[in-house]
């Protein structure tokens, strides 16, 4: 049978993405190295295994198909992905039965982070307060939860300087920094 050479994005769909590590000798896959996918059909099903170039050489089980992939390298500046679960519990905590109104700004972006990430829903606008202490609430649910509890969120007015220095603590707290 002769050996097919596939385009990875061909297989990449339909087997899923590779283990970084070597299938024969265990070793890790650095970023920016190459190493080789098989593809066998074993009882009629795919099955991908992953050798380093090393391994891949002294493979003598002929597979269906074989291509060459590499590590992606990080991408420097390229934001880290939300946690958004820990970021749903941060939510529930700040609206917890101990509302700190300290924390009213914290609050205020970690509601709008989840209402972008549609992990919230918004269900409307209230008022609370009258005169110079007027302030709007901003009412939201959890997207999942059709019937669930609805949290109310005050808005704060916050000043560009204060938004620097509140990004700037929630990247350490999510852990954001490059």
């Amino acid at each position: 049978m002769e050996k097919k050479v596939a385009k990875s994005s061909d297989w990449e769909s339909s087997l899923g993405r590779p283990e970084p590590v070597c299938t024969a000798c265990g070793a890790a896959f650095e970023p920016g190295s190459e190493f080789i996918n098989q593809m066998f059909i074993v009882e009629g099903r795919p099955e991908r295994r992953v050798y380093c170039l090393a391994c891949h050489e002294q493979v003598t089980e002929e597979p269906f198909a074989f291509w060459r992939s590499k590590v992606p390298m990080p991408e420097a500046g390229k934001p880290r992905p939300l946690d958004l679960e820990f970021l749903a519990e941060l939510f529930r905590r700040l609206h917890g039965d101990q509302v700190d109104p300290s924390h009213d700004e914290v609050r205020y972006i970690v509601t709008l982070l989840l209402i972008r990430k549609k992990v919230l829903v918004q269900e409307g606008n209230d008022e609370e307060g009258e005169g110079d202490a007027k302030c709007e609430i901003m009412l939201t649910r959890f997207a999942k939860e059709k019937e669930g509890p609805i949290y109310r969120t005050p808005v704060p007015l916050i000043t560009a300087e204060r938004m620097d220095v509140i990004r700037d603590d929630l990247g350490r707290i999510f852990n954001l920094q490059s």
